[in-house]
């Protein structure tokens, strides 16, 4: 509902790229107020396991492109059946938000030492990211850098321009993307210019949207099951301490699943559900539970496996926290499992609703809102508190 009669804030189209589908949001960005979700359609995306790298390209950019002209097809409506409110009626943005395989992200630091106080200005800092960062791999282009932290002299600052030290060391998380993030970039152009296109990595959203709903959680693991991978973000003493993906996610499980007892994929879906709620029948439990160990131990064994690459860092961190858009009982169990000692908790969708807004009509996903909080939280942001983005 909408209160005010004269037009603020913005409104951002974000498009999200998964390996099954492409999600299309309209979120009005408001600095007054909770970010609001006006509108979301979710497209999916053929799943041919055999399909090359130029194909999947394809498929995905038809997809996005039905989403986005779905975009702004509501805003004309919206414009011409006018009582909006005081949200305004033109995109003025897009967010792209990919995840593997269309992006890779990088965790990195680089730290300059002299003899003479140097002042740290963002043309400095800048160039120790482009010193120690190089040049993409070809074909791939930076498309997005967020500095996670500056330390002077050994301490971290918030407020770090124009002070001077003789040690400068920057914290921060460089993205590269090829020709999905480019073609991307011109079906968005149908809506906006091209400099008010930003490309996002995921997992960078999901650390920064999960700091904004929770500003006092310091040392955790944020996972995000989604079909076909998982994201994880490790975050120690609040900073984003690495990040990573494993190529296991809710329909692989599912897959496992009917493999194993021999089903198709609904009937998998349904026993894993009845499973964990413990409604199996004891003349099927038997089977479905061998079945439903051997997912979950191939899941958390990817976990262990990427958690792993952390240098001179062993296991999880004291809690971890789940989000999914289904089964995320399975996979909070599955964690429960196979580290008794780690608290695991689910975000909720009234975890993500204390920041958020949802118009009536929208379905209540939480990875929308969730990144709806990270771009808001990063919107006009001058500081490094908690993220500076520099998206290209």
């Amino acid at each position: 509902m909408f209160f005010r009669r004269t037009k603020r804030g913005k409104l951002a189209m974000m498009i999200e790229v998964q390996s099954s589908l492409v999600r299309g949001s309209l979120v009005w960005l408001d600095p007054g107020a909770a970010p609001y979700i006006a509108y979301d359609q979710s497209v999916f995306v053929p799943r041919d396991p055999d399909a090359g790298n130029d194909r999947m390209v394809s498929d995905v950019m038809k997809a996005a492109d039905q989403a986005i002209g779905e975009m702004i097809r509501f805003v004309a409506e919206l414009r011409g059946r006018g009582g909006a409110g005081d949200m305004p009626r033109s995109i003025a943005e897009a967010h792209c938000i990919l995840s593997s395989p269309w992006i890779m992200s990088q965790a990195r630091t680089v730290t300059a030492r002299s003899e003479r106080p140097v002042k740290a200005t963002e043309r400095y800092i800048r160039s120790l990211i482009d010193g120690e960062r190089g040049a993409p791999a070809p074909g791939e282009e930076t498309v997005e850098e967020k500095i996670f932290d500056v330390a002077l002299n050994g301490y971290s600052v918030a407020r770090w321009r124009n002070r001077e030290a003789r040690e400068v060391s920057v914290s921060y998380a460089s993205s590269t993307g090829g020709e999905a993030a480019r073609q991307l970039r011109q079906a968005c152009a149908r809506a906006v210019p091209h400099d008010r296109i930003h490309i996002h990595s995921s997992l960078l959203l999901h650390y920064a949207g999960f700091r904004a709903l929770r500003p006092a959680e310091r040392d955790y693991l944020m996972l995000h099951a989604h079909s076909e991978l998982t994201d994880a973000v490790v975050v120690e003493d609040g900073l984003c301490a690495f990040f990573g993906s494993f190529p296991i996610g809710i329909q692989t499980a599912v897959r496992d699943v009917a493999a194993a007892i021999g089903t198709n994929l609904g009937a998998a879906e349904s026993a894993l559900s009845l499973y964990v709620g413990g409604k199996l029948d004891a003349g099927h439990a038997e089977a479905i539970a061998a079945a439903v160990a051997k997912a979950s131990s191939s899941w958390t064994d990817g976990l262990s496996a990427l958690l792993a690459r952390r240098e001179g860092k062993a296991g999880l961190p004291p809690r971890t926290v789940i989000a999914a858009h289904e089964h995320e009982s399975f996979f909070a169990a599955a964690l429960r499992t196979a580290f008794p000692a780690n608290e695991v908790a689910i975000l909720s969708l009234d975890d993500i609703a204390r920041a958020v807004r949802y118009d009536p009509r929208a379905e209540k996903l939480r990875s929308v809102g969730l990144y709806a909080a990270a771009i808001h939280s990063l919107e006009g942001q001058a500081d490094l508190s908690p993220v500076l983005s520099s998206g290209k």
